[in-house]
């Protein structure tokens, strides 16, 4: 079972992290792999914040192949194969020092898309804005992130450049588990109470896919 502890609330220019010590809890005889995800309850909170349904929801999938291990058989199952998720609206890859990034998109509106996705970085925009997905694949490319560590600030900053009305999400897990928000005056969504309302709440985990 995963716990979840000591959320924080960490404001800048723009963005807002929010953060959690996490930790898993098993019984001796258990063999399965532990998986750690993020707490349901920073998904519901937003929800309350940002008036979702005058947002679509774009869902970004990414999985990077190591030099000396892409092939014409990684190439076929693109990323909806290699990671296990549904067909979206597009799919592409690039080269990076490391190896071959493979990428895709899904999109949703409104809450109900919001809460179903599964995705590490999510891009909330408003309906109104259009937006060509050769163009938000061509940032991503122009900044050969390979998402093998933390959101490159040059793409965040690219994608705000942009994007100048929408929000970026970012989950990331490691000795933390934090949520990361940009977007304009994205520090006034959140303020230290919000930390006190989390008790009680939600804390089924949310798995990712990167």
């Amino acid at each position: 079972m995963t716990k979840f502890e000591n959320f924080t609330i960490t404001p800048g220019r723009d963005k807002v992290l929010l953060s959690a010590e996490s930790y898993v809890q098993y019984d001796e005889e258990e063999t399965h792999i532990l998986t750690i995800g993020t707490p349901k309850c920073w998904d519901d909170l937003l929800c309350k914040k940002i008036e979702l349904s005058n947002y679509s929801v774009y869902s970004i999938y990414t999985h990077t192949v190591l030099n000396g291990m892409y092939n014409r058989i990684t190439d076929h199952k693109k990323i909806w194969g290699l990671r296990g998720i549904a067909h979206g609206v597009f799919d592409d890859s690039y080269i990076t020092a490391k190896g071959k990034v493979y990428f895709g998109i899904s999109k949703g509106d409104g809450a109900e898309a919001f809460l179903s996705s599964n995705a590490s970085l999510i891009i909330l925009a408003p309906k109104n804005q259009n937006i060509h997905y050769g163009d938000l694949f061509a940032l991503f490319k122009t900044q050969g992130d390979d998402f093998n560590c933390v959101l490159d600030p040059k793409l965040q900053a690219c994608i705000q450049q942009n994007l100048p009305n929408s929000y970026l999400l970012y989950y990331h897990i490691a000795r933390k588990t934090t949520l990361l928000i940009c977007g304009h005056s994205a520090e006034s969504l959140f303020c230290d109470i919000d930390c006190e309302g989390f008790t009680g709440m939600d804390m089924t985990p949310v798995y990712r896919k990167s």
